[in-house]
């Protein structure tokens, strides 16, 4: 994949399309996240981070933004092949960079630059994911994983169903995005796009990540 020029209400950003851990496993249906204890991945980024600071701040940061603390964990661990870090390069080559994979464009809508972002704490870069995801909802409540995914990915699709066509061949949007047509019919819907971060809720919210 390569760096293009973008209608910035079409898309926010070029992503990875790696496989996911056990990439073997078929892709869960439901984001209805089963009561329990803890958030998915809290446990793993408490050690990861050597406390529970992260943890807190997501969720802090979602009850203000009417959004389940379970979907923008996922949808981090998904833009950050699972490091959860500030400083995650996008691992096409492109340049987005950090939690939710800043874009440059998207970084300067915001009053900074990746490299700015890639120097800051994960606690610190938490404060411009709350800024650019409350940007994009326009205070709308995230009903679903798609609603947080699509602010991230392509936030003129926000609230929209599973089936709607966000982009189609021969766009460059489609072509910069393929990898996300699982059915190979030449369009990419919400719910395709959405799809690979259902894999990192459901992974997430296994006993060991869960806390």
């Amino acid at each position: 994949m390569k760096e293009s020029d973008f209608d910035r209400a079409e898309v926010a950003a070029i992503r990875w399309f790696g496989p996911p851990l056990g990439g073997d496993a078929d892709v869960p249906g439901s984001d209805v996240v089963p009561t329990g204890e803890g958030i998915a991945w809290g446990h793993y980024v408490d050690k990861k981070f050597g406390d529970d600071k992260f943890k807190k701040k997501v969720i802090a940061i979602c009850e203000g933004m009417d959004c389940d603390a379970n979907y923008l964990m996922a949808a981090m661990s998904f833009e950050t092949a699972r490091s959860f870090s500030a400083k995650q390069k996008n691992l096409a080559g492109g340049s987005a960079t950090g939690l939710i994979q800043f874009t440059p464009i998207a970084a300067a809508d915001l009053g900074t630059t990746v490299a700015e972002l890639a120097t800051m704490t994960e606690l610190r870069q938490l404060d411009f994911v709350e800024e650019y995801m409350k940007r994009w909802a326009k205070g709308r409540p995230f009903k679903k994983l798609s609603d947080v995914y699509m602010a991230i990915l392509a936030p003129a699709f926000f609230g929209s169903s599973d089936g709607t066509s966000i982009y189609e061949s021969p766009s460059k949007n489609y072509k910069a995005n393929d990898g996300l047509d699982a059915n190979r019919d030449g369009k990419i819907t919400v719910g395709e796009a959405t799809a690979k971060v259902l894999v990192h809720l459901h992974e997430g919210l296994r006993p060991e990540h869960r806390g």
